[in-house]
């Protein structure tokens, strides 16, 4: 899976969350929050958007109950399912620390990934989109769990695999 693979795929209606989570968030707070969010999903008239909305919350559930904390640099998290060239849905379940910290906080639940937040994370610290290659190398793994606190160890990472 590739970064590129992450801009274009696109899901059945509200089937994919895009969360952009800054350093010393309250990871309780945040599974609460997304635990309210699952039972307002019930309140959604179309039960296949209620169902693809859902499961998408609870890929996201599941992706941070890896985590004790958030990460020092923050966490970045593309959840949900994707319909492949013949229609058939593809889980999609990425998490990443960025190597460097984000401020922003993103929440946003579409039949899309908004990978232009990675754009930004990388453009805060980076000119010239050097490293970009460094994010195509790890989408092409499925499921990514990646603490790397600077471009060093995210290539040494890559290099090492």
């Amino acid at each position: 899976m590739s970064f590129e693979y992450l801009t274009v795929a696109r899901g059945k209606e509200d089937s994919m969350i895009t969360f952009v989570i800054p350093p010393k968030e309250d990871l309780l707070r945040i599974n609460r929050w997304l635990a309210n969010e699952y039972d307002f999903a019930n309140n959604i008239k179309s039960n296949e958007n209620k169902l693809s909305m859902q499961n998408a919350i609870m890929l996201t559930q599941q992706k941070l109950n890896l985590y004790s904390h958030i990460p020092n640099n923050g966490l970045v998290l593309f959840c949900g399912t994707a319909l492949d060239n013949d229609e058939k849905e593809i889980t999609i379940n990425v998490d990443f620390e960025p190597f460097q910290p984000i401020n922003t906080k993103y929440y946003i639940c579409d039949n899309k990934f908004y990978t232009e937040v990675l754009n930004e994370i990388l453009d805060q610290k980076i000119n010239n989109n050097n490293y970009k290659y460094i994010l195509l190398y790890l989408f092409k793994l499925k499921n990514i769990h990646l603490n790397a606190n600077n471009v060093d160890e995210l290539i040494s990472f890559i290099s090492s695999n």
